[in-house]
């Protein structure tokens, strides 16, 4: 995590990078010549594009190793590959998947025979969901949320998505989750430290995904 800051006190006023490896509180700390006090931020709380969270309206992958949520059925359907698809499943290792739950625990190539569910692999891994981390879904159809989504697409698009509007999305948002085993992490990482297990002390990964047509 890196905290940026300045001494607005120093002239000229002298500005740094610090990098710190774990939650610590830094009293005080020496860079460039002067001082910098007092330097602390919770990390446990990744920001993104979009919100998340029950407060959203979010649905939860349940706790466990390679789980999917519920199933969430599309109003519109959705082409993919060489098939039509009509609903989709969010995997607690990083897969989102068609029509069925795809919750393997290692990747494979797209073209392997063993791989008959089509899916999208934003960071498709082993993830250790049991007790730590948590993994958020909603499908959205209307409201400002899905004018957020058109807007972007339009933005960030090429020119061919300059008229798009979204007719759903699905916005999936994977928190602080660590790698299997997490338990091991835990030992490796905060076992010196005497705290227990949290996101700053131990290697968690934090992305987001929307989905959209």
């Amino acid at each position: 995590t890196c905290y940026n800051f300045s001494d607005a006190l120093l002239s000229p006023v002298y500005t740094g990078r610090l990098t710190i490896s774990d939650e610590t509180l830094l009293e005080e700390v020496v860079f460039d010549n002067f001082e910098v006090k007092l330097i602390f931020a919770d990390t446990s709380t990744p920001s993104f594009r979009f919100p998340y969270g029950p407060e959203y309206g979010d649905s939860e992958v349940p706790r466990g190793s390679n789980l999917c949520g519920n199933e969430i059925p599309l109003t519109m359907n959705i082409p993919v590959g060489q098939s039509i698809q009509q609903s989709v499943y969010v995997g607690s290792n990083g897969v989102i998947s068609f029509g069925m739950c795809a919750a393997g625990i290692f990747p494979t190539e797209f073209s392997d025979a063993s791989l008959e569910v089509p899916v999208l692999a934003p960071f498709w891994t082993y993830h250790d969901h049991r007790e730590f981390g948590d993994v958020y879904y909603r499908y959205i159809e209307s409201g400002y949320e899905l004018a957020n989504v058109s807007e972007i697409v339009k933005l960030e698009g090429d020119e061919s998505a300059s008229s798009f509007e979204a007719s759903w999305a699905v916005i999936v948002t994977w928190v602080n989750v660590p790698p299997y085993p997490a338990d091991r992490v835990t030992f490796l990482k905060c076992a010196q430290l005497g705290a227990s297990y949290s996101p700053a002390c131990g290697n968690t990964n934090s992305y987001q995904v929307v989905l959209t047509t």
